[in-house]
């Protein structure tokens, strides 16, 4: 199973970072299985498996966690709280060999393995959060990593790998968080929250490589010569998630990301495309098939409580983005977008999440349909405390 680990959505990234989850009275152990697949028989399906456990308050009130996705480990000291309104949180992690998807190289919807190559990466950061209003943050975080890569069986020779490089990752945060409390927010088995309310949030972001050099299918046929990186990367995200319960069984829901990067390449640039948690979703689309930093999108679903807590719903969502072919053209600007349906169901101290979609834009780029299907199942437990 392979799993995409880039921390797309900056509203898990901010709010796991921000201390604005409640730290547990208990030890507790997550699980979750998840399964992406679309009707291309070229492709494999691709998964996550997610194994965690996060402690009671230690110092401070902060709390411990350690978490294996896949290919990714990542321990973490989240919300040590260090004056009435200020908070302290660590992270050390590594990925290896799937890292960013980069060893599935998609065009127009189609998979090509001879411009994909293994990545991997060591990461450490340390973030403060400040509250500066009722409901309002800032959060400061100063980060490193060391970038590895090599080519599989199946990277064409000619395609040239990035160079091997330090990176220094300053990040700045504001968040806005008026959403109503939500058990998927203190719960890492739960992808979906359900949304009540409003948060909105931005991200202004500076990558500093020690190295950088051009890289990627440059010469291949055709050429994908976008992979020119600067030394230092500016990037800029901001998300949006709403919510409104309009009847005691029916909420609706938006979603809102988008980007502007300068000097980006396919290391930091967003991944777009399919119905999994990790990615800026867009139904009937493989798993990461688009890789932007200047791109906006938005999700709008339904949820109707049909019975219990088990909810069903249609979708749609769209995307706009810049250079949609991966030709270097930033002078061209694509629109795609899916329809689909959903199904969040939490029983006890399990979670089932099954959403399904087509897309008539990457059908007709792909000639031929555009399905996509995602499920999770996971399940937590607490002990002691």
């Amino acid at each position: 199973m392979r799993r995409l680990v880039v921390g797309l959505s900056l509203a898990i990234c901010t709010l796991s970072a921000a201390g604005i989850t409640p730290a547990l009275a208990q030890h507790r152990v997550s699980a979750m299985l998840g399964v992406e697949g679309w009707n291309d028989n070229e492709t494999s399906l691709h998964g996550a498996l997610l194994l965690a456990y996060d402690s009671p308050p230690l110092w401070h009130g902060g709390t411990f966690g350690a978490e294996y996705n896949t290919e990714t480990l990542r321990l973490t000291f989240n919300n040590a709280r260090l004056g009435e309104k200020v908070w302290l949180n660590a992270l050390v992690g590594a990925e290896y060999g799937f890292a960013g998807l980069l060893p599935d190289y998609y065009r127009d919807g189609l998979r090509d393995l001879g411009r994909g190559f293994n990545a991997g990466w060591v990461q450490a950061l340390v973030n403060t959060k400040f509250e500066v209003a009722p409901a309002v943050y800032m959060e400061l975080e100063l980060g490193g990593r060391r970038w590895i890569f090599e080519a599989n069986d199946k990277t064409d020779p000619a395609l040239v790998l990035p160079p091997e490089t330090w990176v220094f990752e300053p990040r700045l945060r504001y968040t806005g968080w008026w959403l109503a409390p939500d058990a998927a927010w203190g719960e890492r088995h739960r992808s979906y929250a359900r949304h009540r309310g409003i948060a909105a949030g931005a991200e202004l972001g500076l990558d500093m490589r020690a190295t950088a050099r051009p890289w990627g299918a440059r010469t291949l046929d055709p050429p994908d010569p976008r992979n020119d990186p600067g030394q230092a990367i500016v990037r800029a995200r901001q998300w949006l998630r709403a919510g409104w319960q309009l009847h005691g069984r029916v909420r609706t829901e938006v979603l809102e990301f988008a980007a502007l990067g300068a000097g980006e390449d396919d290391l930091t640039r967003d991944r777009i495309g399919g119905m999994n948690p990790y990615v800026s979703p867009l139904a009937g689309a493989p798993w990461a098939s688009w890789l932007s930093e200047k791109y906006a999108a938005v999700q709008w679903s339904w949820h109707v409580r049909v019975w219990d807590d088990l909810e069903l719903g249609p979708l749609a969502n769209g995307v706009v983005l810049v250079d949609p072919d991966r030709t270097g053209a930033v002078e061209d600007v694509g629109a795609l977008y899916g329809v689909g349906a959903l199904v969040d169901w939490r029983r006890g101290p399990w979670q089932v999440d099954l959403r399904g979609g087509w897309s008539p834009g990457v059908s007709e780029r792909a000639d031929r349909p555009a399905y996509s299907v995602w499920l999770g199942v996971g399940w937590a437990q607490g002990f002691g405390g």
